[in-house]
């Protein structure tokens, strides 16, 4: 990354950087063994020992701007890519008698192709110098998305998916170029804010000596 200062009360910075995760041992690991049943169906965990590494790739390109009254403002946008993205898949397949008539759906870790993360970012603040009135409010906007996926992605129970009528098809809760649901199960179970904000407002009365209040 680099920071370049055309004036002095302008700063334009960027940056760029890459990631290598290899996947967790326990999602490589599985049974194999004989379905767990219960209730109205089966389950079963499957090995899959070619499981990838995630690989990643971001840029950040940003802007600071000091105003007059010891105000900042910071714009940032950034991309990040993500290939390889390690996700639950969960698939029916078809299953004998040692399932006793019940569905059978098999859990199993796999890569997914390439998703992103983009979204821009802006912050404004104002501090005081010795004491007085301090506040900083920014926020955000996020998108988060896959945009390509691997072939035999949406197929199952060795099956071609048929996506007019549903059958041996598998993955359809996941749609390229179509933001996360905002929950994603499959990809981690946590959530994406894709609108958020941040304020606080503060009194200092020395250096050491301050109250504020947070929202979010």
């Amino acid at each position: 990354g680099f920071v370049w200062r055309p004036t002095a009360p302008i700063a334009l910075r960027a940056a760029a950087g890459g990631g290598f995760a290899g996947a967790p041992l326990n999602d490589m690991i599985g049974s194999n063994g004989a379905p767990n049943c219960g209730g109205s169906s089966c389950t079963t965990t499957l090995v899959n020992t070619n499981l990838k590494p995630e690989e990643s790739f971001s840029f950040d390109l940003g802007t600071d701007i000091k105003l007059p009254r010891n105000t900042t403002v910071s714009l940032d946008v950034y991309r990040s890519n993500l290939y390889g993205q390690i996700f639950d898949s969960e698939s029916f397949i078809p299953c004998g008698p040692i399932c006793g008539g019940l569905p059978l759906y098999a859990l199993q870790f796999t890569n997914a192709g390439l998703s992103r993360m983009e979204g821009i970012l802006l912050d404004v603040r104002h501090d005081a110098l010795v004491h007085g009135m301090y506040w900083d409010l920014s926020g955000g906007l996020t998108r988060s998305f896959i945009i390509s996926v691997p072939a035999g992605f949406y197929n199952t129970g060795g099956a071609v998916c048929n996506f007019a009528t549903n059958i041996g098809c598998t993955n359809q809760s996941i749609v390229t170029n179509v933001n996360f649901n905002g929950a994603f199960n499959n990809f981690g179970g946590g959530n994406v804010p894709y609108a958020h904000g941040l304020g606080t407002f503060g009194y200092r009365w020395t250096p050491q000596k301050s109250v504020d209040l947070v929202a979010n």
